[in-house]
């Protein structure tokens, strides 16, 4: 028998939150004689404890355990850093992470519990499809933002991730004992990109077989209220700068060898940039190079000490 904690963080948005938690109870794996016991965790960011409510409300008459626990401390990274002591507490075999505002098939689960267990990845890490508004503008379509590359979708399952995430992702709960807290980088709170340090911090302690699950795919929504200049360009300057940051934070804790070279990677991108440059000709890729060079001017930021709290603060 498994202990598998599923884990939600989430703040402020309750329909997501239900519509996630109801394709969760919906996993086929709780029509079937599984050995798997699945806890399902939440953690309500929300001073008032909304969620909280919300699932007790629900905890009654769903399919396996479900309980929140309220994080009263902002920020993304204390929230995931709190779900996973409750993961710890509990002794979870796999610790399985999903965002409120994403929901899964009805083999979500058994996928990934049966791939983990059929390739002996430390982690794996599938594709998250995304839902635009029918009024969402063209160009922002085309851009890229909060979409699974096609690249990544031809993988196979079994190969190396093309990304470090911390939703739709399936890890060892062994890795949360090799780790010291905080998990999460609490200098990471407000930016994002704590998912690359803790993935980055767990290959340098030998949890490196981050594996890619290709038939383990998520759904999420991009609101229309998302789907302007205005996100496009702050969530661009975001990932530029706060994975320069996370560099800087975790590369102190490597070992010898095992060190990120922000810089180094920051010149590369101006350098892709430069040669990327006729991508500006074409109407179907101009938005993809723009945000690509806002990327790289997020970077520069950071390189000058300066950083964007995306999340608030």
């Amino acid at each position: 028998m498994s202990d598998v904690a599923v884990l939600v963080p989430t703040f402020r948005r309750p329909e997501m939150l239900a519509r996630c938690l109801a394709s969760i109870a919906g996993q086929d794996l709780f029509s079937v004689d599984s050995s798997d016991r699945v806890t399902v965790i939440v953690g309500d960011n929300n001073p008032d404890a909304s969620a909280c409510t919300q699932i007790a409300e629900m905890a009654a008459g769903y399919p396996c355990a479900l309980r929140a626990i309220h994080v009263t401390e902002p920020g993304l990274c204390r929230n995931r850093n709190a779900l996973f002591a409750e993961a710890l507490a509990m002794r979870a075999d796999y610790v399985v992470l999903i965002d409120d505002d994403e929901w899964a098939g009805t083999d979500w689960l058994s996928t990934l519990l049966g791939a983990m267990r059929q390739t002996g990845a430390d982690a794996m890490v599938g594709p998250v499809h995304t839902i635009f508004h029918p009024d969402a503008p063209e160009w922002f379509r085309r851009s890229g933002i909060g979409q699974s590359d096609a690249r990544n979708e031809a993988l196979p399952t079994g190969s190396r991730s093309p990304k470090l995430a911390s939703h739709n992702t399936i890890l060892k709960g062994e890795i949360l004992t090799a780790l010291e807290p905080p998990w999460f980088p609490l200098e990471l709170n407000f930016l994002g990109a704590e998912d690359q340090a803790f993935f980055w911090r767990a290959s340098a302690a030998g949890h490196d077989r981050i594996l890619w699950c290709a038939e383990a795919a998520l759904t999420e929504e991009m609101p229309l209220a998302r789907s302007d200049r205005r996100y496009f360009i702050d969530r661009s300057l975001q990932r530029g700068t706060s994975a320069v940051i996370a560099a800087k934070i975790i590369n102190p804790l490597l070992p010898a060898g095992r060190a990120r070279h922000p810089l180094r990677i920051t010149l590369k991108e101006m350098l892709r940039l430069v040669a990327g440059l006729p991508m500006l000709l074409l109407p179907t890729r101009r938005s993809r190079y723009i945000r690509h060079a806002i990327y790289v001017a997020g970077r520069l930021q950071a390189h000058l000490g300066h950083q964007r709290n995306f999340y608030g603060s």
